[in-house]
């Protein structure tokens, strides 16, 4: 198993373990779109995709997450996670991209604390937009693993309900190619 794939992998299976998986029945539909009827998030997802599966994990049993296989040969693993606003502090108004970059420093350091010793974040690629009318962030982190560059790149979506992330690593080969069909993804997201 290549390096990058075992740990998306353990994450994986870290989160499905204490998990409840979510039948792709009640959340995918035509056109490739995905709906979660219980927090009114949709989104659709690239042609020649496919979703691997999704849980509902974490704080509350109330964050989920849906793992998707980009076209091959592509190595990169997408996911789409979210969760309620309930479920942590959100940010008051005007105070959102503060609470982005916060949050890009948290990650960045459990990534360090999990074996990722040189993770760090690319603060030059750090943008703050709306999607849809809503607060977004995105940005890319770099590390090496086995002596290979790899990427990984972030969308965050707040919304007044739900937080939405979208989140992929991969080698670095791949990540302007993986990064467009991301974008085009959460392009499409609605968040209540």
């Amino acid at each position: 198993m290549k390096p990058i794939l075992a740990l998306v992998f353990g994450v994986s299976l870290a989160s499905t373990a204490w998990s409840q998986s979510i039948p792709l029945a009640e959340l995918v539909g035509p056109n490739n779109l995905i709906r979660d009827p219980v927090y009114g998030v949709s989104v659709t997802y690239p042609a020649g995709w496919q979703v691997r599966g999704a849980s509902r994990w974490g704080k509350n049993n109330k964050e989920n997450t849906i793992f998707f296989q980009p076209i091959w040969p592509l190595e990169s693993r997408p996911s789409l996670y979210y969760q309620p606003t309930s479920n942590f502090d959100r940010p008051a108004p005007g105070q959102e991209e503060a609470h982005f970059r916060f949050t890009a420093g948290t990650k960045a350091a459990s990534r360090v604390q999990a074996g990722l010793s040189d993770y760090k974040n690319l603060e030059d690629t750090f943008t703050f937009t709306q999607i849809n009318g809503r607060p977004a962030f995105r940005y890319v982190a770099s590390f090496t693993q086995n002596g290979k560059e790899q990427f990984e790149y972030f969308t965050r979506v707040l919304g007044e309900q739900v937080m939405v992330m979208f989140f992929i690593m991969g080698p670095v080969a791949e990540r302007e190619t993986i990064r467009r069909e991301i974008d085009q993804m959460s392009a499409t997201v609605q968040v209540p």
